[in-house]
């Protein structure tokens, strides 16, 4: 069914706008729920934010494929993977049949992260959709103005001169809005990146550090090694004293893993064993580094 495009409404609805892209951009879940965007925003219940997600078919896309969405049911009702909205229902029966009455229309994707299992944004797609909301709101402005502009040439001077006078502080405001964006970009490069990318290259390294392992290459398993633990120092600074010495804790303990993986013979059953370990190592570095660095 096509979806008739709304008007924005002013630069209100345009902030929303940014704060929806960036949470879309970087939550753990590519999925996320028209409900929960209202829960995480403190927008009012009820406050039509479906219309405008979906009045941006170049940002979004609405709805997912029905197994995918009961796929992430399931998981849910185990208890893992829960928007917030829904984690914060206490009764447990209501907590359940919120997930069950879920259907592909009260969910939305980023449009650059549509697939399952998509990895967060990197920060350039970030930068293009706040750029892009910018250019939003700068048009918008713009089409303000000219009508304000024709209004003026039916009325008399002195009408003339106070609309120009607003033009001008509105241009002030749009300049200060657009610095303001600036800077924000700014501290994504120089914080967020840095943290991005020492974290991808860190469970990179970490899952090519076991694959070796599993193959018996030293080599490989030590050059790999290597990188996890030059990736952990880039994250260091980012991290506080109890994390540091708790993911330190845990790598050498997975290093130690690994290099008695190495020694196993290709048909030992203590190999079933070492994946297991490997799965929660993965999970460990994945949930504990992704809270310190990203705050979620």
């Amino acid at each position: 069914m096509e979806v008739k495009r709304v008007k924005i409404k002013g630069p209100d609805e345009l902030d929303i706008l940014s704060a929806i892209w960036i949470l879309a951009c970087n939550d753990e879940n590519p999925i996320i729920t028209y409900e929960g965007i209202k829960y995480r925003l403190g927008l009012p219940a009820d406050y039509d934010v479906k219309s405008l997600i979906q009045s941006r078919g170049e940002m979004f896309r609405r709805g997912v494929p029905s197994r995918r969405l009961e796929r992430w049911k399931q998981v849910m009702l185990t208890g893992k993977h829960l928007p917030s909205w829904i984690r914060d229902i206490e009764a447990e029966s209501t907590r359940q049949a919120a997930i069950e009455a879920l259907t592909p229309e009260d969910v939305f994707r980023n449009q650059f992260r549509s697939e399952s299992d998509a990895p967060r944004s990197p920060i350039e797609i970030i930068k293009w959709g706040l750029e892009h909301i910018d250019r939003l709101r700068k048009a918008d402005v713009e089409a303000r103005e000219e009508k304000v502009k024709r209004l003026t040439g039916m009325w008399i001077p002195l009408l003339s001169m106070c609309i120009a006078l607003a033009a001008i502080v509105s241009s002030a405001l749009l300049q200060n809005r657009s610095i303001n964006t600036q800077v924000d970009l700014k501290k994504y490069e120089t914080s967020f990146k840095p943290k991005q990318e020492g974290y991808a290259s860190y469970m990179r390294s970490l899952i090519e550090a076991y694959e070796n392992a599993y193959k018996g290459d030293v080599n490989a398993l030590v050059s790999s090694l290597d990188k996890t633990e030059a990736a952990y120092y880039n994250l260091e600074p980012f991290l506080d004293e109890n994390k540091r010495q708790a993911i330190w804790g845990q790598f050498q303990q997975f290093s130690g893993m690994c290099y008695e993986l190495r020694t196993q013979p290709p048909d030992s059953p203590k190999r079933s064993q070492f994946h297991d370990s490997f799965l929660w190592y993965k999970k460990y570095f994945n949930t504990q580094l992704y809270q310190a660095l990203f705050g979620q």
